[in-house]
């Protein structure tokens, strides 16, 4: 991985990147992956200020009261609540507000919802991070609270949203990453 930060980080600072977009689906590293971004980039000398998106989710119970309707890929219709796979479920206002009074010479925005913000930042540097529905299961159990719903089947509708409304941003990254068990990572 270390080859990995390195290379990013002597990508930015060649091209004077001022914003790097971290997105995907939960567990996937992001965080993670935004800290070591943040600490190599700091060996240069250089400021750097991580915002995460998550920080900017609308009111917890206004979001599980707040319900979406959407098609799924098999053409059954769903109703979910307004999860973090939304791009409704984030206050930008106050998120690109935030991110625009930063001076720092990098700022790191993390979080599954920096996959909606690629229109707002066309020069920021893209990192999509993804992993399989297992290992995300796996991962959340390991590092949730009690009180969040961990069933199977919460896990299945929760993926299947980050298939239909974050994954095809990926698109828009100008790197991707597939993170394994190991929290190793490799290109797709």
């Amino acid at each position: 991985m270390q080859t990995i930060i390195d290379d990013i980080c002597n990508t930015i600072i060649e091209n004077g990147t001022k914003f790097v977009l971290i997105s995907g689906n939960g567990a996937a590293g992001k965080s993670t992956f935004a800290n070591l971004l943040k600490s190599e980039y700091q060996k240069f000398n250089k400021t750097a200020f991580i915002i995460h998106t998550d920080d900017f989710l609308l009111d917890k119970n206004y979001r599980i009261n707040t319900f979406k309707f959407y098609v799924n890929k098999a053409g059954q219709e769903r109703k979910g609540y307004m999860a973090s796979t939304f791009p409704e479920a984030y206050d930008f206002d106050k998120l690109t507000s935030t991110i625009a009074d930063k001076n720092e010479d990098l700022v790191i925005i993390e979080g599954i919802g920096a996959a909606f913000l690629s229109d707002y930042f066309n020069q920021a540097y893209k990192i999509f991070l993804q992993t399989d529905k297992k290992t995300e299961f796996a991962r959340r159990q390991k590092r949730t609270r009690s009180s969040a719903d961990l069933s199977e089947n919460r896990m299945d509708i929760r993926y299947e949203q980050f298939e239909l409304f974050v994954l095809p941003l990926a698109d828009q990254f100008d790197l991707k990453l597939i993170s394994q068990p190991d929290f190793s990572y490799v290109a797709p």
